[in-house]
């Protein structure tokens, strides 16, 4: 089931999930080369499931911006500009689901970006920490670089 569908209480803990497992991910202060995959790994693991997701809200949120428009667009009836509006209005909010349900496509719009932005934020944190492990890899290999070698004399 879609992120977009699911009941409030399955996304809190959702997100609750998925930020306990963004907290475990953590970058010591005295990191090796093997820490590091390690930790990339385990960033590389929770970025293919959280980008599958967002990439399915991604869709859902421009299905349903069209969806919207269009609603809009051929329900604008009435006499004068405000009766017009609120005619395209009523139409989105009272939108013919399945199984003759009534969905307010505003409200579901509102659900989508929000669990969207959630997950793109994720997104943006995964790239942040990945980034700095790749920097931090970088320096690691200069600092092997430059250590002495070991010369008996």
């Amino acid at each position: 089931m879609s992120l977009a569908n699911i009941p409030q209480e399955e996304w809190t803990a959702f997100k609750a999930n998925v930020r306990q497992q963004v907290g475990q991910i953590i970058i010591p202060m005295d990191v090796n080369p093997g820490m590091v995959k390690a930790i990339l790994a385990q960033i590389d693991t929770l970025h293919t499931n959280i980008r599958m997701e967002y990439s399915d809200l991604e869709g859902k949120k421009e299905y349903l911006e069209i969806l919207i428009r269009e609603v809009e667009r051929s329900s604008i009836e009435g006499s004068n500009e405000l009766a017009r509006k609120k005619a395209a209005t009523v139409a989105v909010q009272n939108y013919p689901g399945a199984n003759g349900q009534v969905v307010n496509l505003y409200d579901y719009q509102r659900r989508v970006l929000e669990r969207y932005n959630f997950l793109k934020g994720i997104l943006d944190v995964l790239f942040s920490k990945q980034n700095r492990l790749i920097t931090v890899n970088g320096i690691l290999k200069l600092e092997q670089g430059t250590m002495p070698y070991d010369v008996q004399g």
